[in-house]
């Protein structure tokens, strides 16, 4: 689920694409808002993974905005101007589309918005019959069933796996 913020001062244009963004089931839009002054607080919530950003701001330039966009997240460029293409690849956007936004053109932009920031894979979860490589501090190393361990205890850079049989070995 991508959670989804739009930074446009056209309201028309906001709610189009708020409406075309809600249909969908693999966003969630956390917030519009509609000026530079704005969107500079708003942008330092780190509560977002994609920013709809619109270059023209009334008055001021959206490009000013990048550097307030969390690290982690990713920029499609919403505007009517063709002309600021290359600018806005150049300070690493996802895609740039033209208004108006289409659905079309939203689910490709989303697609490519899905592949930057793939689902993390649910971990397989041990099971009690698993076994593990212990690598101890002075042997190479054995399997043991995870049901054998009874008991990890740590101090600094070191682990004791005590076993329910007695055994103890000193890991690293």
């Amino acid at each position: 689920m991508l959670r989804v913020l739009i930074v446009e001062d056209d309201s028309l244009a906001s709610e189009l694409l708020a409406g075309l963004l809600q249909r969908r089931d693999d966003v969630v839009v956390v917030g519009v808002v509609e000026t530079f002054a704005e969107a500079s607080v708003r942008l330092a919530q780190p509560d977002y993974d994609l920013v709809f950003l619109d270059i023209q701001l009334h008055r001021e330039d959206g490009f000013d905005l990048v550097p307030h966009v969390d690290r982690s997240a990713r920029i499609i460029f919403v505007t009517g101007f063709e002309q600021h293409a290359l600018r806005a690849f150049a300070v690493n956007a996802l895609d740039y589309i033209l208004k108006p936004v289409t659905a079309a053109r939203l689910a490709a932009a989303l697609e490519r918005a899905h592949e930057a920031n793939p689902t993390p894979a649910e971990p397989r979860r041990l099971r009690r019959t698993d076994r593990i490589f212990l690598r101890g501090a002075s042997t190479s190393g054995m399997f043991i069933e995870l049901e054998a361990i009874a008991l990890v205890r740590s101090s600094e850079n070191y682990s004791e796996v005590i076993q329910a049989s007695g055994d103890r070995t000193i890991m690293r």
